[in-house]
Parts: structure tokens; C-alpha cells; sequence
């Protein structure tokens, strides 16, 4: 599994073809010269915007209008255990930034109720601590909160969506990071249920020259997360013939 993410892929080369060229004979260093080409390409934050601007393309707003009046919330993963359901910072970053941010449209957003699905976490699930959060940050009376606290991914989360939806028609505002949302709706489609891309905020690599092409870790994190989800896209594709 480690393999699918490219620069453990890249290394994996590198050393093959150096025990290949050294113990069969084959003249592999220009396999590990292009190797080496791409491990620092995908180090930098060019790379890694690149790579996110062209996942980011896929995402699909033909669901979206301004009628909508529910959204799904998908949570991000936990810190560390929670100690009661106000303990907010055992939320991961991804999952506090997803709950705000939805928290902070709803004076724009016409919502009559809300789905928060998260059952990461021993004993007190992250779905329960960003509901409490969620309503805590309104300044009114919040939406009707459903609360999933059994899904632990997001397949999971969307055919909980699924058994809900009375009316087949119907759509959601999907919250989830932008490097998420395109595999997200794939698995939503998959489940027949209609969602509107509503991204909780921007993961650039923020950049300028010569900074472009100097490797940062920031920059292959992020270039191996969305790599990750174009693997998850694939495989999504290959399920579906």
C-alpha cells in the first residue's frame, strides 16, 4: 500500500534498479537518474500546486443551485482520545477546519438541517465533538444536526446519506478539503446521492520565484496526499467496469 504514494514509489525504484545494475548486469542509471528528476520535482511546491489544481478540475457542480437546504459534513480524523464532548482540540486540523467553516457560511446558507459524519476515535467519536462544536459557533439557533458516528470512511459516510434521503432528488452541500472533494462525489455518485462541492478551504503551497523549485516539506506532503486521491479515483474507475 506504502507503494501507491510516489516518492516511497520513486525510492523503491532508485534502489531496485541499483541492486538490479549491480548484481544482473543491466544499465539501469538512467532509470535512476529520471527517478531522482522526479523525487525533487515532487518536493517542490510547483509541483505539488500543479498536481493539486489539476485533481482540484475534477470536481462537478452540476448538482448546485440555490435551493439547497442541507449538507453533509465529512469529518478528518482525530488527534488524540477525547476527554468529554467539549474537548475540541482532540479533533485533527482537517475536521475543526471543515465544521468552522460551514459554521461561518451558514449566514449565507439557507440550511434547514446538517449531517455530520465522523466514527473515528475510542469512546467519544469525532462526529459527537464537531457537532458540539458546530453548534456551539452559532450565533442563532442552529440546523437540525444528524449525527453519523459510525462511519470511519467515506463510503461509509455516503451510504448513511443514502438511507436518509427520502427524495432521490435531493441535494446536499458536500464540506470536505478541496484536495478530498473529487474522489468524495465519485463515492457519493457511486451511492446515489446528489451533492454540491462546497470545499472548506485552499490548500496551495504558497510560492514565488525561485521559491517554485525549492523542495519543501510542506510541498511533497501535500503533492502525496493528492497523488493519494488520484490512486483513489482510479480505483474507484477500475470498480465501476
Amino acid at each position: 500500500m506504502v507503494l501507491l504514494y510516489p516518492f516511497t514509489l520513486l525510492i523503491f525504484v532508485m534502489l531496485l534498479s541499483y541492486v538490479a545494475e549491480k548484481l544482473g548486469g543491466f544499465r539501469l542509471g538512467k532509470v535512476r537518474v529520471v527517478s531522482f528528476c522526479l523525487l525533487y520535482l515532487s518536493c517542490t511546491p510547483l509541483c505539488a500546486n500543479l498536481s493539486l489544481a489539476l485533481l482540484k478540475s475534477l470536481t462537478d457542480e452540476t448538482y448546485c443551485h440555490s435551493g439547497i437546504d442541507s449538507a453533509v459534513i465529512l469529518a478528518g480524523g482525530m488527534s488524540r482520545t477525547a476527554a468529554s464532548s467539549a474537548d475540541w482540540s482532540a479533533l485533527g486540523p482537517e475536521s475543526i477546519s471543515r465544521t468552522a467553516f460551514l459554521a461561518s457560511r451558514l449566514p449565507a446558507l439557507p440550511l434547514q438541517s446538517v449531517v455530520i459524519s465522523g466514527g473515528s476515535g475510542n469512546g467519544i467519536k469525532e462526529g459527537r465533538l464537531m457537532a458540539d462544536l458546530f453548534s456551539r459557533l452559532q450565533p442563532r439557533q442552529p440546523p437540525v444536526i444528524t449525527l453519523d458516528e459510525r462511519a470511519v470512511n467515506t463510503r461509509a459516510s455516503a451510504e448513511f446519506v443514502h438511507g436518509l434521503a427520502a427524495d432521490m432528488n435531493k441535494v446536499y452541500y458536500l464540506v470536505t478539503s478541496d484536495w478530498h472533494m473529487p474522489r468524495a462525489q465519485a463515492i457519493f455518485a457511486a451511492s446515489q446521492v446528489k451533492v454540491c462541492p462546497l470545499a472548506s478551504g485552499e490548500s496551495y503551497v504558497p510560492y514565488g520565484f525561485p521559491g517554485w523549485f525549492i523542495p519543501q516539506k510542506s510541498a511533497l506532503a501535500k503533492f502525496e496526499r493528492v497523488w493519494h486521491e488520484f490512486g483513489g479515483l482510479l480505483f474507484l474507475w477500475w470498480r465501476s467496469l
